[in-house]
């Protein structure tokens, strides 16, 4: 995957995915999310160094990670049942390559 298709990948999944779904308690499957984090790492890889990072791309990143560890967060607590195939670990490594990109 390449720089600008990994922005246009995190962008869909910030303003229709699983940013957006997450508040449903739709998931995507375990594919989906390796192509999520596969995508935070190509971003990370090219922003290394970088003083700044796109504003748009920051808004899309905040909104994968937020919504996505805060929903699922949410659910757990409630004592929702999620009919995923991924786990906290998925969402604690798009939450840790996040993190990476912004403290880079």
């Amino acid at each position: 995957m390449k720089y600008e298709e990994a922005k246009l990948f995190i962008k869909y999944h910030a303003l229709e995915g699983v940013a957006y779904t997450s508040r449903f308690g739709e998931y995507p499957n375990k594919i989906e999310v390796t192509k999520i984090v596969t995508a935070l790492e190509v971003i990370l890889e090219n922003v290394k160094g970088s003083k700044f990072i796109e504003r748009e791309l920051a808004g899309w990143l905040f909104a994968i990670n937020d919504q996505t560890q805060g929903n699922f967060n949410g659910a757990v607590a409630k004592g929702i049942e999620l009919k995923i195939e991924c786990d906290e670990s998925d969402f604690f490594k798009i939450n840790e390559l996040t993190y990476a990109i912004f403290e880079q």
